[in-house]
C-alpha cells in the first residue's frame, strides 16, 4: 500500500457564468490516512476551528468522481474525528473530507488518494510449523493538554514489552505526521510514558497519535497508533499594572531612584526590561526594576514583557509607562 497523492485541498470548478457569484473558496485542514492492515485504513483529522460536523467521502472509478462512500448522519464535532474504512476491492482510491459550520455551509476541505493492491491469491501450503505475531496494539490511552504556555504535555498508558515509543504530531495549520525522535528510559531505568512538546504555535490545534517500539529479528518494529489526542496552547497572558515611584538620590543631589513594579504573571520564566530605544535594561524574576541616578527634568520610557519557557515572548503586546522626572 503507498499513498500516492501528498495531503492538499484540490478544488476543480467551471469558470463562473457572467452574471454568477464566484463559488466560496474554503480553507485547508489537516488530514490522515493511516494503513491498519491489508484493505483497512484509519482516516483522522484534527478539530477545525468553527466547525460543527464532517462529512467523509471515499470516491474511485474513472477520474476518482464516483464517490460511492459517504458519512450520513455527519460526524459531529463532539465525537471522535476518526473513521475505519474497509475497501471492497484493490485500486486507487480518493478520501475526502469537509467541515461544516454551523449554518450547514463548507468551510474547509481537503482530500488524500490511496492505493491499495491487495495481498497475492493464496496459494495452498503446509500448516506453518511457527506462529504468526499479529501487529501488537499502542498504548490503549492518550492525553494532551497546555498547562504551560506554548506547550502541550502529552502522556500515555504503558505497553508491555515496549522500548520505547514514537509521537506523531498534526496540527490545523497544514503539518501532518510529524515524526518525533524516538522516547526510551528516563535517569532511572524507567519507560518514558509521558513527554512536553514546544514551542507551539499559538493559532494552531495540535493532533497527537504514539506507537510502541519492540525489538524484532531485524532491530525494531512499531505497534498501531494509539487513539487521536488534541490540545491547543493556553492563551499568551502579558505584564499589567505598570505603576512607578520615585526617590531622591543619596549620594547625588538632583538625581533619583526610579523604581518601576508590575503584577507577576503565572509560569512565567522572566520578565524583560527595555527602554523606548528597544535597549534591554534588566531581565529577571523579580517584578520591580530601579534605575538608578535618573537626572531630573527629564521623560523616560520603561517597557516590561513576560517570557515564557522555550523562550516564548511577545515584545510587541508589552506594556510601557512613560516617566516624568
Amino acid at each position: 500500500m503507498r499513498i500516492l497523492l501528498s495531503a492538499g485541498l484540490l478544488v476543480l470548478c467551471a469558470a463562473p457564468a457572467s452574471g454568477q457569484r464566484k463559488p466560496r473558496e474554503l480553507g485547508t485542514m489537516a488530514f490522515m490516512v493511516n494503513t491498519v492492515s491489508p484493505g483497512v485504513v484509519l482516516l483522522s483529522w484534527p478539530p477545525v476551528q468553527k466547525a460543527v460536523a464532517y462529512e467523509l467521502e471515499r470516491c474511485a472509478g474513472s477520474g476518482l468522481t464516483t464517490c460511492i462512500m459517504k458519512t450520513n448522519p455527519r460526524i459531529t464535532s463532539a465525537q471522535p474525528l476518526q473513521v475505519q474504512d474497509t475497501l471492497p476491492t484493490g485500486g486507487t482510491y480518493l478520501y475526502r473530507v469537509t467541515a461544516f459550520a454551523s449554518n450547514q455551509l463548507p468551510i474547509a476541505q481537503n482530500q488524500v488518494g490511496y492505493q491499495y493492491t491487495p495481498p497475492p491469491t493464496a496459494v495452498l501450503m503446509p500448516p506453518p510449523t511457527g506462529t504468526i505475531t499479529p501487529i501488537p496494539a499502542g498504548p490503549a490511552q492518550l492525553t494532551a493538554d497546555s498547562a504551560v504556555l506554548g506547550s502541550i504535555q502529552l502522556s500515555w498508558t504503558p505497553v508491555p514489552n515496549a522500548i520505547g515509543f514514537h509521537v506523531i504530531r498534526s496540527n490545523s495549520g497544514g503539518e501532518t505526521n510529524h515524526e518525533s525522535g524516538p522516547t526510551g528510559l528516563d535517569a532511572y531505568g524507567n519507560l518514558l510514558t509521558a513527554m512536553t512538546d514546544g514551542p507551539i504555535d499559538f493559532r494552531w490545534t495540535y493532533s497527537y497519535q504514539v506507537t510502541a517500539r519492540f525489538k524484532s529479528g531485524t532491530g525494531e518494529t512499531q505497534s498501531a497508533p494509539s487513539p487521536l489526542a488534541s490540545a491547543k496552547s493556553i492563551p499568551f497572558v502579558q505584564v499589567s499594572g505598570l505603576t512607578y515611584t520615585m526617590v531622591p538620590s543619596t549620594r547625588s543631589p538632583g538625581y533619583l531612584y526610579v523604581t518601576v513594579r508590575w503584577n507577576a504573571v503565572p509560569d512565567v520564566l522572566t520578565y524583560q526590561v527595555w527602554d523606548e530605544t528597544m535597549a534591554l535594561l534588566a531581565s529577571g524574576t523579580s517584578t520591580a526594576y530601579t534605575a538608578q541616578e535618573v537626572p531630573t527634568h527629564r521623560t523616560l520610557t520603561v517597557c516590561v514583557g513576560a517570557v515564557y519557557p522555550f523562550n516564548v515572548a511577545q515584545h510587541k503586546t508589552a506594556p510601557c509607562i512613560q516617566i516624568t522626572t
